[in-house]
């Protein structure tokens, strides 16, 4: 395999007080896509 695989790992608080984990290869594309509610998943967690 050649090229680098570079992925980022994040932890969103929500305004519910519920938390968001999510992963992408694209920081800024994602970022973007939160307030719109797309993306591939939609879930959160309470702690």
């Amino acid at each position: 395999m050649t090229g680098d695989w570079l992925f980022y790992c994040y932890i969103l608080k929500c305004a519910d007080g519920t938390y968001y984990v999510g992963h992408t290869d694209n920081m800024e594309r994602r970022f973007a896509e939160h307030p719109l509610g797309s993306g591939p998943l939609k879930s959160t967690f309470a702690v």
